[in-house]
């Protein structure tokens, strides 16, 4: 029985093979009446046997893939075997191909059409950033690895090294040579699963996808390791801790880029100066100057310039003379050198230019104030300098009286001896043998001078400082006739120096207000220029000299001044000209929502 069921069943497949190579050959038979000549045919480059049969087919148009092509009439047809065309004839033979119903061919036929992989690998134009957050950042900095996820490292070197690490021995790098443990380290990267990225600061997969779809920036195989527990383990370890230092293996510390920087001598130090409170100061200095906050401070910048340059002098062990100054050292030396001690200790500490080269360098000084008196030699010093910044606008005058240390000295730049109510022409020192004896002259006459009484020219515009005309020793007991004197000579050197002065301004003192309002009665003025208004009561009335209408000023510092002092004084009682006005009607003016005081 056996045997005959074994020769049927022999039979059977005999017959199946038969007929299904029967069906080959119908198959191929049918398709070759479809087939059009190789040489109207386009082949894609790099393509099989059977692929080129299945594009000289006249009904084929488009592969989409291996078993899935388009027909001419535009339908997708589903192959029953790879490039086998049997499904496209037979969708070709029905009714409902167009390309027999109404021989009408695709539109698609005459446009390019992407496949799938390439539509999806299109759509991902975002580079793809890993895990990104604190817990990642902060993983990334303190772990010394550059990737995660491995193996053990003893569990592959005892299968990369089976001679050396039998079964039980214990495993330890020192048994290992250079190259066999950059093959050790090659093979645990292999079998890695993520990878540090230390210039991101992210964790990406090392089957990252790099281009994404995804609204996250981050693809597929990355946005899996945020439930990989092997991650998250290594996420919430402790790091860098000194009680988790001694734990670092030390082969991880070999080859590490960090533990050679801070083992570098330079480094070491630049370290230990950045640890020390002290040099926080340097630090923030540096960083200032970096950043440009000092480039406005030209004198400070030269100065540290200086120190720099006399420091890399005592290094090499030279001769620091000869040493050049710039011209905000000249101007910055010559203030401090007034005090002579001062500047001395200053000198000793810091710079090495003597007293006798400032001195040399002001006489030098075109612009220097060589006579103290009011001269037309200053005025005109000052008239050059307008015709220098083409200026011929209005010019102002300002005086004032400053408290000066009652100490006489000799002054090599004006010849005479300074701080003296004396004239210029009894101080001249002529012979050094002199000095002592105009000294206890002006002693016994008892003419040391308490304050000196300043005159000053001013362009009204900002950032261009007066210009000193006058300073006059005094002791503070000059009259209001002697002011207005003086007052009267500068108004004829500035008409000669065509000059147009239209203010004079001074700090309310009782004798220069008085020597003012005696300027602003005109005696010798040529016109006045008047304003008059009956219902306000407003009566104004200003000099004309020389075609020059001048009006006198308050100091509005010193006025805020006075201001500030009269109200802070206790004072109930305020003296305005012939009038007096209160406290209380003040306050009441101020609450007035009509009033010119109201607040």
């Amino acid at each position: 029985m056996s045997a005959e069921s074994s020769k049927k069943a022999s039979k059977g497949t005999i017959q199946a093979t038969s007929e299904s190579e029967n069906e080959e050959d119908e198959s191929d038979s049918s398709e070759s009446e479809y087939e059009l000549h190789d040489d109207l045919v386009n082949y894609p480059p790099n393509i099989c046997d059977e692929e080129k049969k299945l594009h000289r087919n006249k009904f084929f148009l488009r592969l989409i893939s291996p078993k899935l092509v388009r027909c001419q009439c535009g339908k997708k047809i589903k192959l029953d075997r790879t490039y086998r065309a049997k499904n496209l004839i037979s969708h070709a033979k029905r009714n409902k191909c167009q390309m027999k119903t109404d021989k009408q061919v695709s539109v698609l036929k005459y446009f390019s059409e992407l496949s799938n992989k390439d539509s999806q690998n299109k759509a991902k134009t975002k580079a793809c950033i890993g895990l990104i957050d604190e817990k990642i950042k902060q993983y990334v900095l303190k772990s010394t690895a550059d990737f995660g996820g491995s193996k053990n490292d003893f569990v592959i070197a005892k299968k990369l090294f089976p001679t050396k690490f039998p079964k039980n021995s214990k495993f330890s790098y020192s048994k290992l040579t250079p190259d066999e443990c950059q093959q050790l380290k090659i093979t645990l990267r292999m079998n890695a699963k993520w990878i540090l990225d230390k210039e991101t600061l992210s964790v990406r997969s090392t089957k990252c996808e790099s281009l994404t779809a995804n609204i996250p920036q981050i693809c597929n195989n990355c946005n899996k390791l945020k439930t990989n527990k092997q991650l998250l383990n290594a996420i919430d370890v402790n790091r860098a801790t000194p009680e988790t230092a001694k734990y670092i293996p030390k082969h991880w510390l070999l080859n590490n880029t960090l533990v050679k920087l801070l083992q570098n001598p330079g480094f070491q130090d630049l370290f230990g100066s950045v640890k020390n409170k002290e040099s926080d100061m340097w630090i923030q200095l540096a960083e200032y100057g970096r950043s440009g906050k000092f480039n406005n401070d030209k004198t400070f910048c030269n100065l540290a310039q200086l120190i720099l340059q006399i420091k890399d002098i005592e290094e090499r062990g030279k001769s620091k003379r000869g040493l050049r100054y710039s011209e905000h050292l000249h101007h910055f030396f010559s203030l401090l050198s007034d005090s002579s001690k001062e500047y001395q200790i200053f000198k000793n500490l810091f710079v090495r230019m003597d007293l006798r080269s400032i001195r040399y360098l002001r006489t030098k000084d075109e612009d220097k104030l060589t006579n103290p008196n009011l001269v037309y030699e200053n005025v005109a010093r000052f008239a050059r300098a307008m015709n220098a910044l083409n200026w011929n606008g209005p010019v102002v005058a300002i005086t004032d009286c400053t408290k000066v240390r009652s100490k006489l000295t000799y002054s090599q730049e004006l010849g005479c001896i300074v701080r003296s109510t004396m004239s210029f022409e009894k101080s001249h020192v002529d012979m050094y043998s002199d000095i002592h004896e105009i000294i206890n002259n002006i002693r016994e006459n008892n003419e040391i001078a308490s304050q000196v009484h300043c005159i000053l020219l001013k362009i009204p515009i900002t950032r261009i400082p007066p210009v000193v005309i006058t300073l006059l020793p005094t002791k503070g007991n000059d009259t209001a006739n002697e002011i207005y004197n003086l007052l009267y000579e500068l108004i004829k050197m500035t008409i000669q120096a065509n000059l147009k002065l239209i203010s004079i301004a001074s700090d309310g003192a009782a004798s220069e207000f008085n020597a003012q309002m005696e300027l602003m009665k005109g005696d010798q003025a040529t016109d006045f220029l008047q304003y008059k208004d009956e219902f306000y009561k407003i009566n104004f009335s200003a000099p004309i000299y020389n075609n020059r209408p001048i009006i006198r000023v308050q100091d509005s510092k010193h006025a805020k001044k006075n201001g500030r002092n009269n109200v802070h004084s206790g004072a109930r009682l305020l003296v305005l000209g012939k009038d007096t006005v209160r406290y209380d009607q003040i306050l009441a003016l101020a609450k007035d929502e009509n009033s010119a005081f109201y607040i």
